[in-house]
């Protein structure tokens, strides 16, 4: 598919195209900007398990501070919602602010940059694809072909998310968001066909709930090569991530090379948890 076709997708007034046809990554820039540029991957590699094509009951991107997270998120939750008719989101912080920060910067800028659900959320296509109301409020999202999202918060507990039904839960900045409150969460799950459920998040510390689950996914990182004795360098502790860490930027630990971070590739630890918890 060329380019002029994804601008005609993109631009287009039918709401009811099989998007599931096209490449997620080929659509995002045609779909949505940041900044009044468009929307890529490119730099923000780490996100792309937040845009896969397959399938994955379980996902987790544990990340650093100001990588474009909470950015390539909203982009991912207003993409499902897009593409899927009736589709459910339950979006869950540690705080109220938290959330409501979410919904106001990147969830707003993500719906008011894709010509696509500026259309969607227009007064006169309620009841057209649908019977649900069009919401646009700080913790209730919704759209003209049904799907919407909802956003709460559970730092200390699950009280105030009971009773909702989702096809996906996302919980963000995990490090944060209280443990019990988790398996209460996830029985919003239970009716959906789809089920799906995705951490975000910093570790900052080894114990914590986002550093529990991220033992229990795939665990890929980032592997480069280095150009100058072939080495291949893991930037985790086992892999002597801190003699890597230079002032000048990333050398290899064998021969001192300055790596080129570009180039490299996600290797997983546990390939075989890849089609049921990919990290």
């Amino acid at each position: 598919m060329d380019e002029k076709e994804l601008i005609k997708i993109s631009q287009s007034s039918e709401f009811l195209q099989d998007l599931s046809k096209v490449d997620r990554w080929d659509l995002l820039p045609h779909l949505f900007r940041v900044k009044g540029k468009p929307y890529s991957l490119k730099g923000r590699e780490q996100f792309s398990v937040l845009f896969d094509n397959e399938f994955v009951r379980e996902k987790i991107v544990l990340s650093g501070r100001q990588e474009g997270k909470s950015m390539s998120l909203s982009r991912s939750a207003a993409f499902d919602l897009l593409s899927i008719q009736n589709f459910q989101i339950l979006y869950v912080a540690p705080l109220q602010e938290q959330t409501r920060r979410f919904s106001d910067l990147y969830l707003n800028e993500a719906f008011k940059s894709c010509p696509l659900i500026q259309q969607l959320q227009k007064s006169e296509m309620t009841g057209v694809l649908s019977d649900a109301k069009i919401m646009n409020a700080t913790f209730h999202k919704t759209l003209a072909n049904g799907s919407g999202i909802q956003l709460g918060y559970a730092q200390t507990s699950a009280d105030r998310l009971r009773g909702v039904m989702c096809d996906s839960l996302l919980v963000d900045e995990t490090q944060s968001v209280c443990a019990d409150a988790i398996p209460i969460v996830q029985e919003s799950l239970t009716s959906s066909e789809f089920g799906t459920t995705t951490y975000t998040g910093t570790a900052m510390v080894v114990e914590n709930l986002i550093e529990a689950k991220w033992q229990k996914s795939s665990m890929c990182e980032w592997v480069m090569k280095c150009e100058g004795c072939g080495v291949h360098n893991i930037p985790n502790l086992e892999g002597n991530v801190l003699k890597m860490i230079q002032a000048d930027g990333m050398h290899c630990y064998h021969c001192g090379k300055k790596l080129n971070v570009r180039n490299g590739k996600w290797v997983p630890a546990y390939p075989n948890r890849m089609k049921s918890f990919r990290g």
